[in-house]
């Protein structure tokens, strides 16, 4: 072993952080070597970035399409129960008093 490597081995935590944050690294021989490694890992990063909040657009549009779907269904519901009401024959009858349209009294035939 080198003088270099056991000086390194046997250096404090102290010392290892002090160069840390120095700088040290980010401008020595290891940096330099890792670089496509680096940029890879970023790269990644900001590609699920972007992932992630297209998926969360897609979920608050799909949440707002089935709102906008369950309301309309609900309105179609509701018109056509009042249609049904509308077009009964007790109910047109009555708002047509004066017409000749009479639900008859007598059946259609008679069963022997």
């Amino acid at each position: 072993m080198s003088k270099k490597n056991k000086k390194e081995k046997h250096r404090s935590p102290l010392a290892y952080w002090r160069e840390v944050m120095g700088g040290k690294y980010l401008t020595g021989e290891t940096m330099r070597r890792n670089i496509k490694y680096l940029l890879l890992i970023i790269l990644l990063a900001i590609i699920y970035v972007s992932n992630r909040y297209q998926c969360q657009q897609a979920m608050i549009q799909g949440k707002q399409l089935t709102d906008t779907l369950m309301d309309r269904r609900y309105k179609a519901l509701t018109a056509q129960s009042q249609l049904k009401k509308a077009t009964l024959r007790s109910h047109v009858e009555k708002n047509l008093p004066d017409s000749t349209i009479k639900t008859p009294n007598d059946p259609m035939f008679v069963v022997k």
